[in-house]
């Protein structure tokens, strides 16, 4: 087997002591071997208060009563703000008109929004630490209930430009502290329930999914008894209510900076990032495209359909995903080395639904006039979604493999990130499946969408196949390069380390049956060729 001996080492590496906890390659090394990195927190983890340790029992154990009403708190916000952002969909758009918006400027109403959360997101997260988690998730709730409010006293703004720029104004405002509330509800979220992240995941997408599903009846029923204004008065002072619990029942966490201002970008360079980031943006936008393109392609698919029957249709997917998504969870946090092939089969599954809804002209068997087949291709489409619950616990192993601690500063930016690639799908859905629907027709947009997603389960299948190969070439090596600098030990079996690079591309590994059994290191310990 081939070895590498650092001068003036010991012969047998196995004799030198272990690499010091606190290192990061050492937790590099162990985020590679273990398929469940957060089955054995790092003592690095900052221990922010009592309360904060109260929270973060181990695996085995039941939650505690505190736990359960961080959940409570994040579910009951994440619920009313979804409800609140889906409640427009019935009456905005031909009130704005009346008050003389046109239609290009009612989709940009909607598209703000989602524009400026993908803007925030990245930043709330950078400063969760310096701003206080608690803090930015009760204000955020405030913040955005005032907007919620304000945005219903339109009603009484003048016509014309005046109305259109107030829209814009309130909306992207409420857009800022919207963003807040939900980077710093995941941050806690996943910070309080390490070791169940998915499973949580799941119950917050499950009252996601109520949120969307309540919100455009509810929103027609408040329009019909009291007008424009009645139905951003309801939500926005169920929100407040909501802010308010969580001001007395939510715990403080207190953690401090550690990280350098560029420790995201280090994050992102992670290519597991991009993928299931590209996979949360890619369904986002499918879900877009539905709200586009799918009530004119049942219109005459069934002409006897009226508006309350299609819209019974939009209830599937999220009916499925109801159902799925905490069931997934359970099953990641379980045996987490299931979390990226449920990701795989998820798109594969999804990618199939889509391209069942046209149907696609790549199944030329399926018929095309026949009603049943939409309604099997929503459900299917939802099976697919429901996977996504997996997706935040990759980029929490993402972060543990890069060296990150996982504090509620590394949370933060996870949680950015996360909420980033959701809400750029959520704004690139519509626009690019609203011209995709103009100039293809929906089959052929539907066929797109259906490749973007099973592009993403097999660029992330991809992945494990090379990974496992790394895994397995290096690993099986008894390779050792110092590196005291950064650890308490003298030796670091460290294959992948970026900094020295001794033993990719730098150097030579000398073979066992070679009479010489040390390799000299220079001061930049690298490998001299012979």
């Amino acid at each position: 087997m081939p070895t590498i001996q650092a001068q003036g080492q010991n012969e047998d590496c196995q004799d030198t002591p272990l690499l010091s906890e606190t290192c990061p390659r050492r937790r590099h090394i162990s985020s590679l071997e273990s398929p469940s990195p957060l089955d054995s927190p790092t003592p690095e983890s900052p221990t922010s208060s009592e309360s904060d340790l109260e929270v973060t029992p181990p695996e085995d154990k039941p939650w505690t009563r505190r736990q359960y009403m961080v959940l409570i708190c994040i579910c009951l916000g994440n619920t009313t703000c979804y409800s609140f952002y889906s409640l427009l969909a019935p009456f905005f758009s031909p009130e704005a008109m009346k008050k003389g918006a046109t239609p290009t400027q009612v989709g940009l109403v909607f598209g703000v929004f989602q524009g400026i959360m993908f803007i925030m997101s990245p930043v709330w997260g950078r400063f969760i630490v310096d701003i206080g988690p608690k803090f930015m998730f009760v204000t955020g709730i405030f913040a955005t209930s005032v907007c919620a409010m304000l945005f219903g006293t339109l009603a009484w703004c003048p016509d014309g430009r005046i109305f259109v720029w107030m829209c814009f104004l309130v909306r992207g405002s409420e857009a800022v502290f919207a963003s807040a509330t939900s980077t710093s509800s995941m941050a806690i979220a996943a910070y309080t329930f390490p070791h169940n992240i998915s499973r949580v995941m799941g119950i917050i997408e499950v009252c996601s999914s109520i949120g969307l599903m309540l919100g455009p009846p509810l929103g027609g029923v408040l329009f019909a008894w009291g007008g424009f204004y009645l139905p951003f008065f309801v939500t926005g002072g169920l929100f407040m209510m909501c802010g308010l619990l969580s001001f007395f029942i939510l715990p403080t966490f207190q953690a401090e900076r550690k990280l350098s201002h560029g420790a995201g970008l280090v994050l992102l360079r992670h290519p597991i990032i991009f993928i299931v980031g590209y996979m949360v943006f890619i369904v986002q936008a499918s879900i877009g495209f539905f709200d586009v393109g799918l009530a004119p392609h049942l219109s005459n698919l069934c002409t006897w359909c009226n508006e309350a029957y299609i819209g019974l249709f939009f209830l599937i997917p999220s009916s499925v995903v109801l159902i799925l998504a905490p069931i997934n969870g359970w099953v990641i946090d379980k045996n987490k080395k299931w979390g990226r092939p449920i990701i795989i089969v998820g798109s594969a599954i999804g990618a199939l639904g889509v391209f069942g809804l046209g149907p696609s002209n790549l199944m030329p068997y399926v018929p095309k006039d026949y009603l049943p087949i939409p309604i099997i291709a929503l459900a299917v489409a939802g099976i697919g979604m429901s996977s996504m619950v997996a997706t935040y616990q990759e980029f929490v192993s993402c972060a543990l493999s890069a060296g990150f601690t996982m504090n509620m500063e590394t949370q933060g930016i996870i949680s950015g990130a996360f909420g980033a690639f959701n809400s750029l799908g959520a704004l690139t859905g519509p626009i690019a499946g609203g011209v995709m629907f103009d100039w293809l027709g929906f089959d052929q947009a539907a066929t797109i969408i259906a490749f973007g997603i099973s592009l993403a389960g097999i660029m992330l299948a991809i992945h494990e196949l090379v990974e496992g190969k790394i895994k397995q070439k290096y690993f099986n090596r008894a390779m050792c390069v110092p590196c005291s600098n950064c650890c308490a030990c003298d030796c670091c079996c460290c294959p992948l380390h970026e900094d020295q690079q001794a033993i990719i591309g730098n150097g030579q590994i000398m073979d066992n049956s070679s009479d010489s059994s040390s390799i000299s290191l220079s001061e930049q310990q690298t490998i001299q060729p012979p």
